[in-house]
């Protein structure tokens, strides 16, 4: 089996300009636009999102309900809080 995942720790809100990939489960309704952003919103408790980063690093990152991530061009997604991040191996 792979390496296993670290315990998550709470952030705050949070951004990145490196997400070359993402991947939302089934917990995740798309709003529509919002100031050059597309905006998801979790529907249910611990939806999740898996993300890779341009140096390699895969990430899931987990919200309650309500929470969002705002998607930009070129990789920049900024996440509201709290929402709990693990490190995938």
């Amino acid at each position: 089996m792979g390496k296993q995942a670290s315990i998550g720790s709470k952030q705050a809100q949070t951004w990145s300009t490196e997400v070359e990939w993402g991947q939302f489960d089934s917990g995740w309704t798309f709003t529509g636009q919002y100031s050059r952003f597309l905006r998801v919103v979790a529907n249910r408790n611990n939806a999740s999102v898996v993300v890779t980063l341009g140096n390699g690093q895969r990430k899931r990152t987990f919200f309650n309900k309500g929470g969002t991530v705002l998607l930009g061009v070129k990789g920049i997604s900024i996440y509201s809080k709290p929402h709990r991040t693990v490190a995938l191996g």
